[in-house]
């Protein structure tokens, strides 16, 4: 406690006011001088990406700052349909959450190359303190890590301590610069050694232990067709693909091939043979480069660029420990021999036990949430669970409602979002504020309500297909990464499926409040089950006023089933039911359970989609052209499936239903016409 009396003064200033404005300029966010780093990670559930956060765990722990890790794929990423919505997590590096940006820059630029990768990064160094790790940029301190001599010590070991005579390299086929730059070591050091180079011998694979595997399997089926006594691969993951391939068609390693990696992850100590590997010191890199950003923060001068050696790792896949001999960990390029530790075979158990456990807990996670829960009670339910995987700080905060996210397009984050949930360190009560709504492309939580958040905390996007429905704030602390991966993928769609579930309950709410008490029979079509004409109509009217009066907006859709005449006519009226229930199937599987779908009459349909945009519906049209052809295929049906769709756009001030649907019917005659001179 700071007691002030008097008034003295300092070079002219009252010094009540000097303490107090210098008490101001210390007490940051809520704490004596701490800062908040960020980090964008890829991939957090492999070893990699681990390494570099154990670096940043290192780094707080030595410093006692905060900092967020923004889990995300690379810029351009395409390794699922939707693996584009992870980067929106960069929306969020701005001065509101964080002081200062680390970028590993030569792990996000593999889809978009590393010229593309550098002037994204010099864009965010505009913004604030940006430091890059492993690629030297121009303007903005960085550190990089020195392998090429160790690279080139280590491929010239395999060839003058072992004998190899004949190589393959397994790389990557990306536009990583350091990747890149092994291979151009490789080719060199056999070059200097007189070793010819078959390029039917150069692979690739796709940082994994399966693309490994795969591309081996592919070009050699059996051990006669090995045609090289060394596989040097860019990862550990590969090399580890590598030896399991190779052992399971008969060849021994090293006896017959010596196989080697890159990056010495934790699990390249303990497979069968130990891996011979080159460690980059991945932790110690984050650890360094976060230090230098935190005096870049403080003001202090950096210099423009620092360097780190990596050093080799020699074990048994390349011959140098026999693979029997548990006694030592590894060899250096000195010939220093690393004793392995009692301690080393324990911690393999414990974790054998631990991994056990965790996936007991998200079976359990699954089985208790994988129900049709609203946003509401699925709140109350995550409480437990979260302490289950020892997480005692968690924010969820959901937008106002779903934005649609399209690959290739520039993208904003929503002006309102609101807690969904909330518990950190001080607010030891879960709480739910889904009444007050903040501007969360300023910050990520309003009140500095994230300043209450210690140690290192994960960032990531809540996403389902197409729709983004807001991010998460996770601490991390005991839980590896690949469990947290499953707890986001897991929540994302929980969270999605209550949303829909929610909105689902929210609109048959407002529908009976509004005396909506027609009966089953008077509201549903007979044969399909859904909304008939007169059901659809008022439901779909309803829903329309109550979007207008918050401002939302979405499509009227009107569809109508090619050739059903045809159908009827050719296979009869029953095969024309079976047409319509098919379709019907179809429709519901592509629309979203809180749209409302009705049958107009006959081969007519009608769908009413808040929120939905044109080019989502253009996505939605090809999808359901997709599944009739699925159908068609599977089904021994004499007829085809196929429904022409034609939608308008609704908002606060045209939401009359019959104009909407009328100017729909207009644009599905239009398509269906196209239909009819494509065919001719």
């Amino acid at each position: 406690m700071f007691v002030i009396a008097g008034c003295f003064t300092f070079k002219g200033i009252c010094l009540r006011t000097f303490l107090h404005l210098f008490l101001t300029a210390c007490i940051l966010r809520g704490k004596i001088l701490i800062m908040r780093l960020g980090l964008p990670l890829t991939h957090i559930e492999y070893e990699y990406s681990q390494k570099m956060l154990d670096g940043f765990i290192d780094y707080v722990k030595q410093t006692g700052e905060s900092c967020l890790v923004f889990v995300s794929k690379q810029p351009g990423a395409c390794e699922t349909d939707f693996a584009y919505q992870e980067w929106s997590v960069s929306k969020f590096f701005n001065k509101k959450n964080i002081d200062g940006l680390l970028m590993p820059t030569a792990a996000l630029c593999r889809h978009i190359g590393e010229p593309k990768m550098i002037e994204i990064v010099k864009q965010y160094s505009k913004k604030l303190p940006t430091f890059s790790v492993i690629t030297e940029i121009e303007g903005i301190p960085s550190l990089i890590v020195d392998s090429t001599k160790t690279f080139r010590t280590f491929v010239s070991h395999l060839i003058e301590k072992h004998n190899k005579k004949s190589f393959a390299f397994m790389g990557i086929n990306c536009k990583s610069e350091d990747i890149l730059l092994r291979y151009k070591i490789f080719k060199e050091v056999l070059s200097e050694h007189d070793i010819p180079f078959d390029k039917n011998l150069l692979l690739f694979g796709d940082y994994t232990v399966d693309s490994s595997i795969t591309v081996l399997e592919k070009n050699f089926k059996r051990k006669e067709d090995v045609n090289f006594d060394a596989l040097i691969c860019v990862t550990d993951e590969m090399a580890l693909g590598a030896i399991e391939y190779l052992t399971s068609i008969g060849l021994d390693v090293p006896g017959d091939v010596a196989v080697t990696g890159f990056d010495n992850t934790f699990r390249s100590n303990y497979c069968f043979p130990s891996l011979s590997t080159v460690d980059q010191r991945v932790s110690y890199q984050i650890y360094s480069s976060a230090m230098l950003l935190r005096d870049m923060v403080n003001g202090k001068e950096v210099p423009p660029l620092s360097f780190i050696h990596s050093s080799c790792c020699m074990r048994a896949s390349c011959g140098c420990l026999d693979k029997y001999d548990t006694r030592y960990l590894s060899v250096d390029e000195n010939g220093t021999y690393t004793p392995r530790e009692d301690k080393f075979f324990n911690d393999i158990a414990f974790t054998f036990f631990d991994k056990r456990d965790q996936n007991l807990k998200i079976l359990n996670f699954v089985e208790e949430l994988h129900s049709n829960l609203s946003l509401e009670r699925l709140v109350h339910r995550l409480e437990r669970h979260l302490l289950d995987f020892d997480i005692k700080q968690c924010a969820i905060c959901l937008y106002r409602q779903p934005v649609a996210v399209l690959p290739n397009e520039e993208y904003n984050l929503p002006d309102e979002a609101y807690i969904y949930y909330l518990k950190n360190q001080k607010q030891t009560t879960p709480i739910v504020d889904d009444q007050n709504f903040f501007d969360c492309s300023e910050s990520l939580l309003p009140d500095n309500k994230l300043d209450d958040f210690t140690g290192v905390q994960i960032v990531k996007m809540i996403y389902h297909g197409e729709y983004q429905y807001g991010y998460m704030i996770m601490s991390f602390d005991a839980i590896d990464c690949t469990t947290y991966q499953l707890i986001f993928s897991l929540l994302s769609k929980f969270i999605a499926s209550a949303y829909d579930v929610t909105m689902s309950e929210r609109q048959q709410s407002n529908l009976q409040q509004m005396n909506l008490n027609l009966s089953i029979l008077s509201k549903t079509d007979e044969m399909t089950g859904i909304l008939n004409r007169r059901g659809f109509l008022f439901a779909a009217q309803q829903q329309l006023n109550i979007a207008a009066s918050l401002e939302q907006t979405g499509l009227v859709i009107y569809g109508d089933m090619d050739g059903l005449k045809y159908i009827n006519d050719t296979f009869g009226h029953d095969a024309g039911d079976r047409a319509i229930l098919a379709e019907v199937e179809l429709l519901s599987k592509t629309f979203r359970t809180a749209d409302i779908i009705g049958r107009l009459g006959g081969d007519e349909f009608a769908i009413l989609s808040v929120s939905l945009s044109m080019q989502i519906f253009e996505k939605l049209k090809q999808r359901l052209d997709l599944l009739c052809s699925e159908w068609n295929a599977k089904n021994s049906e004499p007829f085809k499936l196929s429904i022409s769709l034609g939608a308008v756009e609704f908002d606060k001030d045209n939401y009359n239903l019959l104009e909407l649907l009328k100017k729909a019917d207009a644009e599905q005659y239009k398509e269906k016409r196209g239909k009819k001179e494509s065919r001719k």
